[in-house]
């Protein structure tokens, strides 16, 4: 999204399917400002808040422990500034 200049954007999960304790999110934040970033389960619940707070603008690679999440279908909600993106994944045990 391109908004006066300024890129926010929500691109990657990575891997999906986990299959592992650990995924990365990738995004980038057009202006330094809240940023909050939440993963939901199949029943619309919170389960994780990896970011709850005020980023400078850039690129970010967030790694995330989601070791304590169970199998199972995830949304992960991306808010910063005027970007508002919703991803869905998936977590799969080998």
């Amino acid at each position: 999204m391109l908004f006066s200049g300024c890129n926010y954007s929500f691109n990657n999960i990575n891997p999906n399917p986990v299959t592992k304790d650990l995924m990365k999110l990738d995004f980038s934040v057009g202006l330094t400002g809240q940023t909050v970033i939440r993963i939901y389960n199949s029943e619309s619940r919170i389960v994780l808040q990896p970011v709850n707070r005020v980023l400078e603008s850039g690129i970010y690679n967030l790694p995330v422990d989601v070791g304590r999440l169970g199998i199972g279908v995830y949304w992960c909600d991306f808010v910063s500034g005027c970007c508002h993106r919703t991803k869905m994944f998936v977590v799969k045990r080998k």
